[in-house]
């Protein structure tokens, strides 16, 4: 319980540090933090937990979806949609399972 808050004040802090460096370092930052944070939220809690960290999935799956085809077909732009959407959907799982350990 103790390992999981003290990553999520290091996941927070990354994100702060991120902001003062500018959006596009806290969106890739963000990116990264993104798959082991959802998998985290999915394989711990209870099941309405685990329903409710479900829906960064929704958000995720089509901007992946679009980031692998832009990247597939050598678009310069292709990770913009990521940059834009993993700070939302890493909010959102920070949230969630601080929601989670409310008296921790």
């Amino acid at each position: 319980m103790k390992k999981l808050i003290a990553w999520l004040i290091a996941v927070l802090m990354m994100v702060i540090l991120g902001m003062t460096l500018g959006l596009i370092y806290v969106g890739f930052a963000s990116a990264l933090v993104y798959l082991p944070l959802q998998i985290c939220a999915l394989a711990t809690g209870k099941w309405k937990w685990r329903v409710a960290s479900l829906f960064p999935i929704l958000i995720m799956v089509p901007v992946y979806a679009s980031t692998y085809q832009g990247w597939v077909r050598h678009s310069n732009l292709w990770p913009v949609a990521m940059i834009f959407a993993s700070p939302i959907a890493v909010l959102l799982l920070v949230a969630l399972l601080v929601a989670r350990y409310p008296g921790s």
